[in-house]
């Protein structure tokens, strides 16, 4: 499974990619193909022929390595990311590869470096804008993933994600409750159907003592899921602290 779902992601990243050698491009295709069909063995065939055809590619030795951990062989993986990395980024394409590089080098410092350097480029992708502000929660810098989830909704105000990953920094790091309840209602509002949210935000009710407001969203989220108990337990503490709390 875990092979697979790698497979699917560079499939994915790369598929509508166009290389600049006919012969390359057919070889990639068809790795690409094989490996989305676990043929890891036919995939590398192919992507070692395209890189035979456009050996400075860096793009073509990403998606070997990728190809290469999906087989189980990491170190052979990892001599292809740091090829990757050797190469120059001078456009926001490069740069994400090499920013994928360093993720799977577990190079976070650089990753993040990189990303920063596509907003630079191209100051409009708010999906640039979310894997910074996810980077930036990997680093530990929670108030800097804060402001990046600013800008992003500055661009995209209906990026239900930026809220939802906001409003987490807000309620797990920052320790602001009543802007993570904000973000998590503003989430709701654009995804009105997801009942993790409204989880989420009875969870903050119940921290914050709110017991009513709490109970509320947990019985909303059981309209959806009533078989989860994780859901009905929180519903029970919620009524249980009300009802000492009146005593």
């Amino acid at each position: 499974m875990c092979k697979k779902i790698l497979s699917v992601i560079f499939l994915a990243i790369f598929s509508l990619s166009l290389f600049g050698q006919a012969a390359s491009e057919k070889f990639f295709m068809s790795a690409t193909k094989k490996a989305a069909m676990d043929d890891y063995t036919a995939a590398m065939q192919d992507i070692n022929k395209a890189i035979s055809a456009a050996p400075k590619s860096a793009k073509l030795y990403f998606t070997r390595g990728m190809i290469s951990y999906a087989m189980g062989n990491k170190s052979t993986a990892d001599e292809d990311f740091k090829k990757v990395i050797a190469f120059p980024a001078p456009t926001a394409d490069d740069l994400r590869i090499r920013a994928m590089a360093h993720t799977r080098l577990r190079d976070h410092e650089a990753r993040d470096a990189d990303l920063k350097a596509i907003l630079d480029i191209e100051p409009k992708n708010a999906a640039d804008y979310f894997a910074r502000a996810i980077a930036l929660v990997g680093l530990r810098k929670y108030r800097e993933a804060a402001e990046t989830c600013d800008s992003l909704i500055e661009k995209s105000p209906k990026f239900t994600k930026a809220y939802l990953l906001r409003g987490s920094l807000y309620d797990k790091r920052l320790n602001q409750k009543d802007d993570a309840i904000a973000d998590y209602k503003k989430a709701l509002e654009l995804d009105p159907q997801n009942a993790e949210t409204m989880v989420l935000i009875g969870e903050v009710y119940l921290e914050e003592e709110k017991f009513d407001d709490a109970a509320k969203y947990f019985e909303d989220a059981l309209k959806i899921f009533p078989d989860t108990k994780r859901v009905q337990r929180l519903l029970e503490d919620a009524k249980a602290h009300k009802k000492r709390k009146n005593k």
